[in-house]
């Protein structure tokens, strides 16, 4: 493949990134092909070593979405960037991915479940809260006493709603650190294989 091939292929595999970092990749795979050809490869031969641009593209697309996914603040930045580096990681290695799903898809389920439990609490609180004084009739009924000590429980398990809130807040951002390593160690992994 000749040079200006590979480089323009190269350049619509990885076009998702911002302009300067195209222009600094083409670049340094423009000096990867000047090297070469001063060491007397041929075009062919230099792009041949390099890779197929294609593979090359999704293997800088999925670093720089790692690299973004390490520097992302927010859960719901890391779990989108986390999304789109999956997908790009189906491309990649299929194989790979399907090994990668199963335990994404374990620990996706676990945290609907665990993200399920506090705003089951706290809409159930909300309507027993509601239904009480829809029929605050039922209040004289029951007892001043009584309509005081459900109160409380209802305030309790709105503060475990809380804590259980906090503490899936805590599993979620560590079971993102987690994948974000796994993926990162098993692109690593990959080009290394394929070195």
């Amino acid at each position: 493949m000749k040079r200006e091939v590979y480089i323009t292929e190269l350049g619509r595999h990885i076009r998702k990134l911002p302009a300067t970092d195209i222009k600094d990749i083409l670049a340094d795979y423009e000096e990867h092909f000047h090297n070469g050809q001063a060491a007397g490869k041929t075009d062919e031969q230099i792009a041949e070593s390099l890779g197929h641009p294609k593979a090359v593209g999704q293997e800088i697309m999925i670093n720089t979405l790692v690299t973004k996914a390490e520097d992302s603040t927010t859960v719901l930045q890391r779990a989108e960037v986390v999304l789109r580096m999956l997908l790009l990681f189906l491309v990649l290695a299929p194989f790979n991915f399907l090994m990668l799903v199963c335990p994404f898809l374990v620990l996706f389920c676990g945290l609907m479940a665990g993200w399920a439990i506090p705003f089951a609490l706290a809409a159930a609180t909300f309507a027993l809260v509601g239904f009480i004084f829809h029929n605050f009739a039922m209040v004289s009924a029951i007892g001043i006493l009584t309509a005081l000590s459900l109160s409380c429980m209802w305030i309790g398990i709105l503060g475990v709603a809380v804590l259980i809130s906090l503490v899936m807040l805590v599993l979620t951002k560590g079971s993102l650190n987690l994948l974000i390593a796994y993926v990162k160690w098993n692109v690593n992994f990959i080009t290394a294989r394929k070195a």
